[in-house]
């Protein structure tokens, strides 16, 4: 059945260490390096917030002491989940599922998650609505790209599920990439140890697409990552762009 948007918490990963962006972002976490006049993080959040979400708890770690959750918005419930040790991302998500809980606030089913270094330009209320009427366990957003080979291309089924992931190569031409943008049940966090290091883009997605476990979503726009001294610049000027659009 359709899916609200209300009901729905949201996970941000914040907790990379960021060390290519270094060169030019070195004293806090590449989430919060300033894009267009704020910290980059603003933005998912003030998206998480136009379109009604109920809640988003940061999943952070390399120099978490520079986040100020007061200082990254208003409108939406902001919680922290910090971890000791990296866990990478998976783990990172255990670990938010399992704090959250014993803090009394079990996350929603599904659970939104975000790449808190990518904006996807994409109704993030209309992929929540077509997930509820899917079967699958997970679901990601994917948008075209004119070099897939950069990121690593998605190879897709006809039926709208993920066949398997393609390592990234260079000259693969343009083809469909993952923008940073899932739907887990939590049935997929609860099969996690909330203290083992994980990654979702090597240990959780390729098993769930082999599985027939995972969906994907074709209506982004377009995406933007920050990884990168090149992207963080190119950011500086389509970032407002693509939030307006969005608002």
């Amino acid at each position: 059945m359709p899916l609200e948007v209300g009901h729905i918490d949201a996970l941000i990963l914040a907790g990379g260490l960021g060390t290519r962006l270094r060169p030019v972002v070195a004293d806090r976490p590449k989430p919060l390096a300033e894009v267009d006049g704020k910290p980059f993080i603003s933005n998912l959040i003030e998206i998480l917030c136009l379109n009604g979400f109920r809640s988003a708890t940061l999943c952070t770690g390399h120099l978490a002491e520079r986040i100020d959750l007061g200082a990254l918005g208003t409108g939406i419930p902001l919680y922290e989940s910090r971890e000791s040790d990296p866990l990478g991302t998976a783990g990172a998500l255990a670990l938010a599922a399992h704090s959250r809980a014993e803090a009394g606030h079990v996350l929603s089913d599904p659970i939104l998650v975000l790449n808190g270094d990518s904006l996807a330009e994409a109704d993030l209320s209309a992929f929540t609505a077509w997930f509820g009427e899917r079967t699958e366990d997970a679901a990601l957003v994917a948008t075209q790209v004119t070099d897939a080979g950069r990121y690593g291309q998605l190879v897709l089924a006809g039926d709208g599920r993920v066949s398997r992931f393609e390592e990234k190569r260079p000259g693969a031409g343009p083809g469909a990439v993952n923008a940073g943008v899932y739907l887990f049940r939590t049935s997929v966090l609860a099969a996690l140890q909330p203290n083992t290091p994980a990654a979702l883009e090597k240990d959780v997605l390729p098993q769930l697409a082999a599985e027939g476990r995972l969906a994907a979503w074709e209506g982004c726009r377009s995406m933007i990552d920050i990884g990168t001294p090149e992207d963080y610049h190119r950011a500086q000027t389509i970032v407002a762009e693509m939030r307006a659009r969005m608002s």
